[in-house]
């Protein structure tokens, strides 16, 4: 799991004081959550194409209640950077994303005691991403693509607690019923998951290609009163996050992030 923490060392008086105040208040604090079947994103000579977030769902819900969006079938492709307008190019790469049964999911529950939990979830039956080369002909001019993932039962989901009892707890899980990952970008290596990883599993890395299953990210505060607390803020679970930095497609040097399943609660 990845944190990120700031500091913040205060005086035993103004610590105090502030214990006691949160102690006291029965004041639900805000809490926002977002899910989302996928995004892209691709950067290359200062130039940066995007897709999604897919089935996207933000919001503040109040204790009590949640809100559900569901997407039958997603298709779409986008060229890779970099494209400048007017110029005709032989070759493009691009990435195509295909997705059914993609349903996102937030709520919020509150207790007599100020405390409110939030929580996420994402969740897509199935989904085939590729990046390939297309010459405006045939969809297949690379024999086999830079990259390809396959995968079904994509759920991903994330909570966070916020009050005086239970300050910044957190949990968070990701899982597939299946997972492959292939293609030239990885070097002749072949990925197969299945069931639930451990958070933050390494799938695969190169100097170019980083592929995480279940990747946690957490941010939060650390606050001493004399002693020291981490309280976390943010909970965001990937359940698969796919970094290029620099990868060679097409002779060009891409960098960016895939993600399939993303739930955050914060």
């Amino acid at each position: 799991m990845k944190h990120t923490w700031y500091g913040a060392m205060a005086s035993g008086i103004l610590a105090l004081a502030a214990g006691a105040a949160l102690a006291q208040s029965v004041t639900p604090p805000g809490v926002t959550s977002e899910a989302d079947g996928l995004f892209a994103t691709f950067t290359a000579d200062h130039m940066t194409t995007s897709l999604g977030p897919v089935d996207e769902l933000l919001g503040s819900p109040p204790p009590g209640s949640s809100e559900t969006r569901m997407l039958g079938v997603f298709d779409q492709t986008i060229a890779l950077p970099p494209l400048v307008p007017g110029i005709v190019y032989p070759v493009v790469a691009q990435f195509t994303a295909q997705a059914y049964g993609l349903r996102s999911h937030i709520a919020a529950v509150g207790t007599s005691t100020g405390s409110v939990t939030t929580t996420a979830s994402a969740q897509v039956a199935g989904s085939d991403l590729r990046i390939t080369a297309d010459d405006g002909i045939s969809p297949v001019v690379a024999t086999v693509p830079f990259l390809e993932v396959a995968a079904t039962g994509v759920a991903a989901s994330a909570s966070l607690t916020k009050g005086a009892l239970q300050p910044g707890k957190v949990a968070g899980s990701a899982s597939f019923t299946a997972l492959s990952i292939a293609g030239s970008l990885l070097g002749g290596h072949a990925i197969t998951v299945t069931g639930a990883e451990p958070p933050d599993t390494l799938l695969y890395q190169s100097p170019t290609v980083t592929i995480i299953a279940d990747q946690q990210t957490v941010v939060g505060l650390i606050t001493c009163d004399p002693q020291c607390h981490y309280i976390a803020s943010t909970i965001a679970v990937h359940a698969l996050d796919i970094v290029l930095d620099n990868a060679p497609i097409l002779g060009r040097p891409v960098s960016g992030e895939i993600v399939l399943g993303e739930a955050a609660a914060r």
